[in-house]
């Protein structure tokens, strides 16, 4: 399947018994919730069935930082439906290895939630 907002597209695709989520093209909206949200409750869906979800960042052009506080949302739900949930972004970029530190410490206490490069 494939969601799309703007210039920001979501590919889901079963790998290995594992949901992937790849993140592609650009998020720089002003109000991403409301522009995010239909996107980020299709996704919601797909997560229904899985046992472990990979959201995989590393093909993202850009996000804005208006654009990390509906991730964080997703991820926090994500780790109540799926038992184990990676995260993974290009270190190479340096506003996704920064983004992504921070996101990561914000979901220490998530024990089935792992964000890596």
């Amino acid at each position: 399947m494939r969601y799309q907002a703007e210039d920001l597209t979501i590919e889901s695709l079963e790998q290995n018994n594992q949901l992937v989520l790849r993140w592609l093209g650009r998020s720089e909206t002003k109000d991403p919730n409301r522009t995010l949200q239909p996107l980020m409750e299709a996704v919601i869906g797909t997560l229904q069935s899985a046992q472990s979800v990979e959201f995989d960042f590393r093909a993202l052009e850009y996000m804005n930082s208006s654009t990390i506080r509906p991730i964080l949302k997703l991820l926090q739900t994500a780790s109540t439906r799926a038992a184990n949930v990676h995260v993974r972004y290009d270190a190479g970029k340096t506003w996704q290895r920064m983004s992504f530190l921070a996101i990561g410490v914000a979901l220490a206490s998530l024990t089935n939630v792992k964000v890596s490069a």
